[in-house]
């Protein structure tokens, strides 16, 4: 299970990003979770606007989602503040099938590696890091296309560069 935590200021993007995991991991069959959204809101500051933009905000979901933020109570909400450290950055809490912690955020883990992550635990984030190669590409993959197409041709360059100096002893 995880549990989307946000306020109201969760993105169209995040949403697009989890939208897309969510899809292909039904699409796959292999990964089997569930996600919440649990949307963390002020009282003081709820008025017509904020209802319209969670109203919004819910219909671009296809997981679940409490149906009114002020269902959850007090005690809940400063647990999640205190315990799991949520403040305005969405979090996402993996809970295992018995609903113990899997992890506290596993939100890098799944922009990072998406669905290989589950069942987002801290020993399959170690897996995966031990399995991933140190490069530049690594560090700008999704970034922008044309910086792949730099590095690429930069590596050609100087393997060019390094075959004529050899050509030349």
């Amino acid at each position: 299970m995880l549990l989307l935590i946000s306020d109201l200021d969760l993105s169209q993007e995040e949403i697009l990003v989890l939208d897309n995991l969510y899809k292909d991991a039904r699409a796959r069959g292999d990964t089997h979770y569930e996600m919440v959204w649990i949307p963390v809101v002020d009282k003081g500051i709820w008025n017509e606007v904020s209802k319209q933009k969670f109203e919004y905000l819910q219909s671009l979901m296809p997981w679940y989602s409490v149906c009114d933020p002020f269902i959850i109570e007090p005690s809940a909400v400063k647990y999640i503040k205190e315990v799991w450290n949520f403040s305005k950055t969405a979090i996402l809490v993996a809970l295992d099938p018995q609903g113990r912690l899997s992890s506290p955020n596993a939100v890098h883990m799944i922009w990072i590696w998406g669905n290989l992550a589950f069942p987002f635990t801290s020993e399959k984030e170690e897996s995966l890091w031990k399995q991933e190669i140190w490069s530049l590409e690594l560090l700008v993959d999704g970034i922008d296309p044309t910086v792949l197409e730099w590095v690429t041709k930069s590596s050609a360059h100087e393997n060019f560069h390094n075959q004529l100096f050899f050509l030349k002893k």
